[in-house]
């Protein structure tokens, strides 16, 4: 189980024996349900997960209608980042799209292990980075693509989130309704 978090890790970052006991002692799995929460709006987010296996996508509501932020499957980190970060309750759901295993850390008990491994700094600073570009990414592409160039975009970098995900998230998430993303896809 946590084979591929240590692949994951270590292609960032250096670890050494007693680093890696560390990390597996901080980190406990967790399974969660399809349709299960791993974090609902309105909680506090103090843990970040690393998923093992399965889909969770992040979504908040906007009125009444769901809008899909981020997609995440085996291999990647996940939190509501805005609500780790601020210690402040999330407006985002996190929701398993199908069963999936994660491995977990509480915000405290992050931070302890950093203190005693620095290069997690490092890997913590990467993380984010990498989540803000991404962030930007989705923006820019929100503001200046129309709905087919959005599409083939996803197509190109992220097939296998067209192929694994529901159409009405996928949708949500390029900012079209489902009907639009059916008439994208016949005329693919």
């Amino acid at each position: 189980m946590y084979d591929r978090f240590f692949l994951f890790v270590e292609s960032i970052i250096g670890l050494a024996d007693g680093e890696r006991a560390l990390l597996r002692d901080a980190f406990r799995p967790v399974s969660l349900k399809k349709n299960g929460y791993l974090v609902e709006a309105g909680q506090r987010c103090t843990e970040v997960a690393f998923m093992v296996s399965g889909k969770l996508r992040v979504f908040h509501f906007d009125g009444a209608n769901e809008v899909t932020c981020y997609f995440a499957m085996a291999g990647s980190f996940i939190t509501s980042f805005p609500s780790f970060i601020r210690n402040k309750p999330s407006n985002e759901y996190i929701q398993a799209v199908e069963d999936s295993v994660l491995l977990v850390v509480h915000r405290d008990e992050l931070e302890r292990i950093t203190l005693l491994i620095p290069q997690l700094q490092l890997f913590r600073r990467i993380l984010t980075e990498e989540q803000y570009i991404a962030a930007e990414k989705r923006i820019e592409m929100l503001q200046t693509k129309s709905g087919q160039e959005r599409y083939d975009l996803m197509m190109r970098y992220y097939p296998e989130v067209i192929l694994s995900f529901p159409l009405q998230h996928i949708a949500s998430y390029l900012g079209i309704t489902p009907q639009h993303l059916s008439r994208l896809r016949k005329n693919r």
